[in-house]
């Protein structure tokens, strides 16, 4: 997978100008794949368990029996001591859809690393732990609309497949997260697994998007992608201030109590962020971009155990 992860980087040249993919992040990467395997169930790749009954090997519950079942599953012992007749339901097997799904707004062009550097980052290291693992992984991209989806598709041919689309775009315009999550639920037919990474700056919102994926049965896990430099401005005195998604300019005087004020105003949407997630079952966890992308995904792996 090494190999196949190197050949596809090198058909991107442009790809080394802004990121490094050596030795070292690709040992990083490896360990990765090791600590993830724990949420990769299943005895081959791409098989998890679902929410859903069947015949898989995974005993779950016992049920009353109803004519039709299989005779196979009726539990003998439960029978000779209660005289009813009850089967053994199991957790089915089932193939998943890793779906990721990239904010290529104006907004996400800021910080040092850019926010979408580091969504692209994590991207990569995202597909490369699924393809390890034999999942079926694809992408898509969006900004005031979905723009571009690749479907899943599993194998270590597929790496260089999902390379050319990640690093293939540039930052775009203004955010509907809205419209995007719509569309692209509208554009899947077979939900899955979405991991979406953007900054959810968005004046519009996000909550009818999430709440439509969530409608459609998508299990959805949001990573926020925010930049230090907007989380802790070092900003004090008089600055010309340009909007990230418009043509807006204002000149302004700023002092510490206006960089606190912003400050308490980011905390207040990114913690309604989180708790309207955590309160619709959406995993929720934040990606700052000064913290090592192996570091962000390690507690975003944990979490899931």
């Amino acid at each position: 997978m090494e190999y196949k992860f190197r050949e596809a980087v090198s058909k991107n040249q442009h790809i080394m100008d802004r990121f490094i993919f050596d030795k070292d992040f690709l040992n990083r990467l490896e360990h990765l794949v090791f600590l993830s395997k724990k949420i990769f169930s299943g005895e081959k790749g791409g098989v998890r368990r679902s929410g859903s009954y069947g015949s898989g090997l995974e005993y779950a519950d016992h049920r009353q029996y109803n004519s039709g079942d299989d005779m196979r599953y009726i539990d003998w012992n439960l029978y000779g001591r209660s005289g009813k007749l009850y089967t053994k339901t199991f957790l089915e097997d089932e193939d998943i859809n890793i779906y990721i799904l990239i904010d290529r707004s104006r907004s996400m062009d800021y910080g040092l690393p850019s926010k979408l550097d580091y969504a692209l980052t994590l991207s990569a290291s995202l597909g490369y732990v699924g393809l390890s693992h034999l999942e079926r992984v694809g992408a898509g991209y969006f900004s005031d609309n979905i723009e571009r989806i690749i479907p899943p598709r599993r194998g270590k041919h597929h790496m260089s497949t999902y390379m050319d689309f990640l690093f293939s775009f540039v930052p775009g315009d203004g955010t509907d997260l809205n419209t995007s999550l719509e569309n692209f639920s509208a554009q899947v037919k077979i939900p899955g697994l979405l991991v979406i990474l953007s900054d959810f700056i968005d004046e519009k919102g996000y909550e009818r998007g999430l709440n439509y994926l969530l409608f459609r049965k998508f299990d959805v896990h949001v990573l926020q992608v925010l930049s230090r430099q907007e989380i802790a401005p070092d900003l004090t005195g008089r600055f010309r201030l340009k909007s990230l998604e418009g043509d807006e300019y204002r000149d302004m005087d700023i002092d510490a109590s206006d960089v606190e004020s912003y400050q308490e105003e980011l905390s207040r949407y990114n913690s309604g962020l989180r708790m309207f997630c955590e309160s619709r079952g959406i995993l929720y966890q934040q990606a700052i971009t000064d913290i090592p992308f192996d570091r962000v995904l390690t507690e975003y792996f944990q979490r899931q155990l």
